[in-house]
């Protein structure tokens, strides 16, 4: 039976809502928003950005008001924990002035959405479908204070691999205060040995702005930390 999931608005912890078309379309647990009810200004990008474990395919798609009609907007592949990915579109252009957007995911399975506009993009975060314990995280968490530490840091948070683990996530959050306001920044993935990446993070543009740094490791297991600033990034060396 199809199922249609319909949310206007879901910016962290407020939701608001309002009518929306049915989305009439041949399709399963769809996700309904309505752009113009979350603050601020899109006028880029529609971004997906995947906040599951799982490989994720999308397709998007557009309300338009001309012809009262749903039509395609683009797809997205996510191919894991926080990859994120520009629905490719020759109405992005355009998307200041849609009000209605509908993703779909390919496999059919119901997944939680929140919507925010940063830097001009409407982002569109999936996350799993049951109820996450965001101060359950906290508490394991690593936090690093960057005013501790020497050196400048204006640019990238990186992760370096020196672990024998292959495959490890992290997600981690920032805040102004070590015991309050904590919100999520990104997260980052880690394959063999050595590897390094950068922390995929929807405000990398404001993540400089933050003195507090909150780590946790998404397999459970326990890690040491360590940080530095080089060449104006912040590196954080992963070890057993």
């Amino acid at each position: 039976m199809k199922k249609i999931v319909f949310f206007v608005c879901l910016v962290f912890s407020f939701a608001c809502f309002a009518q929306v078309p049915d989305f009439n379309l041949d399709a399963e647990n769809a996700f309904v928003l309505d752009a113009n009810s979350i603050a601020g200004k899109a006028r880029e990008d529609v971004k997906l950005i995947n906040e599951t474990d799982e490989q994720l395919g999308f397709e998007v798609y557009y309300y338009d008001n001309k012809n009262n009609s749903w039509q395609f907007y683009g797809r997205a592949l996510l191919k894991g924990f926080y990859d994120s990915e520009d629905v490719d579109s020759r109405m992005e252009d355009c998307i200041a002035q849609i009000q209605y957007f509908a993703v779909v995911p390919k496999n059919n399975k119901v997944y939680n959405y929140r919507a925010q506009k940063i830097d001009n993009d409407l982002c569109i975060f999936v996350m799993p479908d049951f109820e996450f314990d965001f101060e359950k995280e906290l508490e394991s968490a690593f936090v690093i204070d960057s005013d501790n530490i020497k050196g400048r840091f204006y640019d990238e948070i990186e992760f370096v691999n020196l672990t024998d683990d292959y495959g490890i996530s992290f997600v981690v959050y920032a805040s102004d205060y070590k015991d309050k306001g904590w919100k999520k920044a990104g997260g980052v993935t880690l394959q063999e040995y050595n590897d390094s990446e950068d922390l995929e993070s929807p405000i990398e543009k404001t993540l400089r702005n933050f003195r507090y740094f909150a780590i946790a490791s998404k397999n459970g297991k326990n890690y040491s930390f360590e940080a530095r600033k080089q060449k104006g990034d912040l590196v954080i060396f992963v070890r057993n």
